[in-house]
């Protein structure tokens, strides 16, 4: 039992990790400061960053950047982006006309990814 928690805690944080990743790759670093993430756990190497690739984010608007953001975190944020874009009373209408993209024109992931987000998510509640 104590060892399948340690292990959901490691995934925990790889997730984590990668989502900071991609935010930062897209130009959207300072959403984490927002958040309030504890910068002690950042400064622990708790979260180890590699290199990350940053793209020449200037030759892109906003929406397109959080629509990539989505589509490389993969299921659950495609599905929430799919949602977003049938809300043009929360977020705003460019934003919806992006997120359009997500409903037909997503790339392809395997099931296995759906299976293991469905198990992450799981643990949370």
């Amino acid at each position: 039992m104590f060892l399948g928690v340690i292990t959901q805690k490691i995934q925990n944080i790889d997730r984590l990790r990668q989502i900071i990743q991609v935010l930062v790759k897209y130009g959207f670093g300072y959403i984490i400061d927002r958040l309030k993430i504890d910068h002690k756990i950042i400064r622990k190497n708790l979260i180890v960053f590699g290199p990350v690739k940053r793209l020449d984010i200037y030759d892109m608007s906003m929406p397109v950047r959080a629509r990539k953001v989505l589509e490389e975190l993969e299921p659950a944020f495609i599905k929430l982006g799919q949602i977003l874009s049938t809300r043009p009373d929360i977020i705003p209408l460019e934003f919806c006309k992006e997120f359009e993209k997500l409903q037909d024109d997503v790339p392809p992931f395997e099931y296995k990814k759906v299976e293991e987000v469905r198990l992450l998510y799981q643990w949370a509640w």
